[in-house]
């Protein structure tokens, strides 16, 4: 794609409301993957009665959390400068952790293996499926490299294109769901983890989008792509990325309700005996229900669609952040190191993949909480610095501590994990507990120097 030659010369305090929803477009695509589509219909169908309840925690923390983290992290500047609240070996830390888990460790090759898997696994099988994934893998990510080679370039493709196309092919589906009646009565039984504290339920579910770590580090992509259009002043780019964040927000949320009822309209059809029902399945049963083949067809286009402009925006996030801290190697070289990483571990399997997400996105994610709300209210934690520390100290500990317990204690064959003894242990919601905590004594804390007032400048 080419760059608009008559916003790249001029400065100027804001975008026109056209291009601020290109941006807030393009946001949406960077953010919306395979984990996005799949999770609001299997919500749906697992929540049964008490889907409203599980889908506003869903949306809290799949949607609330990052737009949120986006608009902290356009007051910080970067991930960096916020966490160097806490000082910077925790900054750097942390950091680091984040964008090898939503980069080449976890998230990246997710997008190829959810892909495949939706794709093309179910066409071949034995001993053909191992060379078929590796070529699907060096394909997928040889598009990925080409559209990631020009970061600054690529609010165009994502916001233009891509983002469009995708919204467009998703919204087929949705219809066909309104206009049509299910064949098929909806299931109205919430599975386990939905019968007891449905809320809570959605909330842990919306961690597996990875959405609210993502955007402690999508911000700065998108702020480069709002200077690169005229917008140079820090507080401009900042309010401009806080308006596409709201934006994005706005737009995934009219989705996730979109894909719900797709998967309530589909649940009568899935069938109960089956013990392998995933967000994919319901998906293809509904698409497969309205339109027959053709509907699969443009499920499996939304998949590689979705899952490729994540990619991108991935691949893009991460090789620009360590061509910061590591400048003596270029964009370039990173990005080629870190698509080849990916490659590889694509190749895992997806089952592989999420087994090692879980964990460490429940040790993360807490700590993310807790640094998105305080960047948001920097104003008042800063009268009191040592907040900072305190609050995300108690909520490291205790979230490490919470997910080794969760790791150690069934593989060692023990029931009786002496943590779940703890207030909101037994729903993974203990680490608020310590979080407020640390809280309380941080507020005690005699302060000794004056607060700067912005973020990132205390550590």
């Amino acid at each position: 794609m080419q760059a608009e030659p008559v916003t790249e010369n001029r400065t100027r305090t804001h975008l026109s409301i056209r291009e601020t929803l290109l941006v807030g477009v393009a946001l949406f695509t960077m953010f919306f993957g395979a984990g996005n589509l799949i999770f609001p219909p299997i919500l749906a169908y697992q929540a049964g009665s008490t889907v409203s309840w599980a889908f506003a925690g869903f949306l809290i923390s799949a949607i609330g959390l990052p737009v949120l983290g986006v608009i902290a992290t356009a007051k910080a500047g970067r991930l960096p400068e916020l966490a160097g609240n806490i000082g910077p070996r925790f900054s750097r830390a942390f950091t680091l952790l984040v964008v090898l888990a939503i980069g080449p460790m976890l998230a990246i090759p997710r997008t190829a293996s959810t892909s495949f898997s939706m794709v093309a696994a179910p066409f071949v099988s034995g001993s053909t499926l191992t060379w078929v994934q590796a070529g699907y893998s060096i394909v997928f990510f040889a598009v990925a490299y080409l559209l990631a080679r020009h970061p600054n370039r690529i609010t165009d493709f994502l916001g233009r294109i891509s983002g469009p196309v995708l919204l467009a092919l998703i919204a087929v589906i949705v219809a066909g769901a309104l206009l049509n009646p299910s064949p098929a009565a909806p299931i109205t039984q919430a599975s386990s983890e939905y019968a007891t504290a449905p809320a809570v339920g959605g909330f842990l579910e919306g961690y597996q989008t990875m959405d609210a770590l993502a955007a402690l580090l999508f911000g700065a992509i998108i702020a480069m792509n709002i200077k690169r259009m005229g917008v140079t002043g820090e507080s401009d780019i900042a309010r401009t990325t806080t308006v596409a964040g709201i934006i994005m927000g706005i737009v995934e949320a009219l989705v996730y309700c979109g894909l719900a009822f797709v998967g309530i309209w589909a649940s009568g059809l899935v069938s109960a005996g089956s013990t392998d029902i995933t967000g994919a399945t319901v998906l293809t049963t509904a698409a497969n229900a309205l339109f027959g083949s053709a509907g699969v067809v443009i499920i499996g286009i939304i998949f590689v669609l979705a899952c490729l402009n994540v990619c991108c925006g991935l691949l893009c996030t991460v090789a620009e952040h360590f061509s910061i801290e590591f400048p003596k190697i270029s964009y370039s070289t990173w990005l080629i190191i870190f698509t080849a990483i990916s490659l590889l571990l694509a190749n895992f399997g997806l089952a592989a993949i999420i087994g090692i997400s879980v964990p460490i996105l429940d040790a993360l994610y807490p700590i993310a909480i807790v640094l998105i709300i305080m960047g948001l209210g920097h104003r008042a934690v800063d009268r009191r610095p040592a907040v900072w520390k305190t609050v995300t100290g108690f909520t490291a500990a205790a979230s490490l501590a919470f997910t080794v317990a969760d790791i150690v204690w069934p593989a060692g064959g023990l029931t009786a994990n002496p943590l779940a003894i703890l207030p909101l242990a037994d729903v993974g919601l203990g680490w608020i507990v310590f979080a407020l905590l640390g809280l309380i004594i941080g507020i005690f804390i005699p302060t000794r120097t004056k607060a700067s007032g912005r973020p990132g400048t205390n550590g």
